[in-house]
């Protein structure tokens, strides 16, 4: 083989190499084992639309990847801790889940401060009846009703409920900003967490008479079960309607006609227009303070 007809072969057997070899170098390049991968990050979002004070299960969220440019603060990145939390606002599918939007110690807001087994009820207060607004939201209270319809012609003051405790005053409850800074304000409204059957009893012992607040001391245990208390009307206060009536009768009663034996003209009944005035016996009892503790009874004039 002449020299001219080797140079080419080795020439041909060179480009024939070099186009292998390009050709495998692109497909590499080419392929995505080949591509840089952009940085990416795991977290975790709702899989469907999630109600407010709903407690988050598996099915609820999914984990997905974003990139870190793009994850919020404080985002979950693991499905495991996100269950069994409550979320505290309204989530819809693909929202982020992030520590804001949800509480591990069960609904946020003024229904997260609601005791297991409790009910919020509200009732209206006065600056005397609420202790002068002393009174704040986390406080522990007692409830005493003063009436004169539990006993006839007695106005009576006992204990309606124990140991309550103050969910708001007026709109400011316990984890409000104002609450921390004791501004609740002029007392009109209280709230209370109270069980369903003593919700039911405070609401119908105040179509008797009048609640008041007594605000317990830090710590407060009841050692004294007694807490009623009675104080007799005099009988013109306690039967104004009959007392009344017996006065205008005394006072104004026609006297019997008698007819005279000898014919003559009866003479003309005299009337009084001084008014009679009935004044209560104190051997009646109508006045007095009578204090019942347990078993014991005493009475004092």
């Amino acid at each position: 083989m002449s020299p001219r007809k080797l140079f080419a072969v080795c020439a041909a057997i060179a480009l024939i190499v070099f186009v292998v070899i390009y050709m495998l170098l692109s497909s590499l390049l080419e392929s995505p084992a080949g591509k840089k991968q952009a940085p990416v990050t795991a977290v975790v979002e709702a899989a469907q639309d999630i109600p407010a004070n709903t407690v988050i299960t598996d099915d609820m969220v999914k984990t997905v990847n974003i990139s870190p440019e793009a994850m919020p603060k404080g985002a979950f990145t693991d499905v495991r801790a996100a269950i069994g939390k409550t979320v505290s606002v309204p989530m819809q599918e693909g929202d982020v889940l992030t520590a804001r939007k949800v509480s591990a110690r069960g609904p946020s807001g003024f229904l997260g401060l609601i005791p297991p087994g409790m009910r919020a009820i509200s009732f209206s207060v006065n600056d005397v009846t609420a202790v002068a607004g002393f009174a704040k939201p986390g406080d522990k209270v007692d409830i005493l009703l003063t009436s004169d319809k539990v006993n006839e012609d007695n106005i009576t003051t006992k204990m309606v409920l124990r140991d309550v405790l103050l969910l708001a005053v007026n709109k400011i409850s316990i984890n409000s900003p104002a609450a921390q800074a004791n501004a609740s304000g002029t007392p009109a409204v209280v709230t209370v967490a109270l069980t369903p059957y003593d919700a039911a009893k405070l609401l119908a012992s105040a179509q008797l008479g009048q609640l008041q607040l007594m605000l317990r001391p830090f710590g407060a245990s009841d050692v004294d079960s007694g807490a009623y208390y009675v104080i007799p009307l005099p009988q013109a206060q306690a039967n104004p309607q009959a007392q009344s009536a017996g006065d205008a009768q005394a006072a104004y009663a026609a006297p019997a006609y008698t007819p005279s034996s000898t014919g003559s003209a009866p003479a003309a009944p005299a009337y009084s227009n001084s008014p009679v005035v009935s004044t209560p016996s104190a051997a009646s009892g109508s006045f007095g303070v009578e204090v019942i503790r347990g078993t014991t009874s005493s009475r004092g004039y």
